[in-house]
């Protein structure tokens, strides 16, 4: 998507894995798992279509 030069990103890090909180990977497998498959891509006000 990035050389098409579509803007894409990583969001919503399980909230133990952002911080050294004591908690081990595998605590929620259905979070952790749509974490690894799910991007966002940038939408905003200013936004012009292709030509």
């Amino acid at each position: 998507m990035r050389a098409l030069t579509i803007g894409v990103h990583v969001h919503y890090i399980p909230v133990y894995w952002q911080r050294d909180l004591g908690y081990e990977k595998g605590l929620c497998p259905v979070a952790e798992n749509w974490y690894e498959q799910a991007l966002t891509w940038s939408v905003y006000l200013g936004m012009m279509k292709s030509r």
